[in-house]
């Protein structure tokens, strides 16, 4: 689970930009392969990291703390990235904007945090007597930086300690979400089909919880 990034992709051959669906439960990942080099570049106004990697496609992100980066292939040229880069700057400026909206969800520390940690236990805990026939192997409820929750292939479900500040509705999607996974472990329209089924409203929460940023 993650923090609202922003996502815009486009393919080497027709430079066709466009906004693939992105699941905010999960933080955006590079390819299976190893990145080869990660370079600093500029284009004015802004500053952004390169990822390079065996891909086809240019991705520009916006993360949430207004960090932005290009990901592409290991060949990609330099002229061809500033050009796309250059193309989308009011993308990027309506982005930066929307960041600015974004609620801060801050789990505090010390006695505070370990009282948010024992009361989310519990919250997740009653929602998963709800869905019987979906049963984790383990439970853990901890700070993350970058998800709400988390799914492993040993069935073990991680879910972030700042997700029992959320609404219950937004938690409820986060732990149904990870449990869906214990079936499909992909975000397939399979995946897709069996989260809906147990939560028809579904990308409304989805959307929802892109609104809130994890501290």
């Amino acid at each position: 689970m993650a923090k609202s990034n922003h996502f815009l992709t486009a393919q080497f051959d027709q430079h066709a930009v466009d906004n693939p669906t992105h699941d905010p439960t999960h933080a955006p990942t590079l390819d299976p392969t190893p990145i080869q080099r990660l370079d600093l570049a500029q284009v004015a106004p802004h500053a952004y990291f390169i990822h390079r990697s065996r891909r086809r496609t240019i991705a520009l992100i916006v993360q949430a703390n207004n960090q932005i980066e290009v990901r592409c292939g290991l060949k990609t040229s330099l002229v061809l990235i500033e050009q796309f880069v250059k193309s989308k700057q009011s993308w990027i400026a309506k982005k930066l904007q929307a960041n600015k909206l974004l609620i801060p969800v801050d789990p505090g520390t010390g006695r505070l945090y370990d009282h948010l940690r024992q009361e989310t236990y519990a919250r997740v805990t009653a929602i998963l007597s709800d869905y019987p026939h979906l049963s984790p192997t383990q439970i853990t409820i901890r700070r993350q930086k970058r998800r709400w929750g988390s799914c492993n292939r040993k069935r073990q479900i991680s879910i972030n300690t700042s997700a029992g500040l959320l609404p219950p509705e937004l938690l409820e999607y986060i732990v149904v979400h990870e449990l869906c996974h214990l079936e499909h472990f992909d975000h397939s329209p399979a995946f897709y089909q069996y989260l809906l089924k147990h939560l028809p409203d579904a990308i409304a929460r989805q959307k929802q919880l892109k609104r809130y940023l994890i501290i």
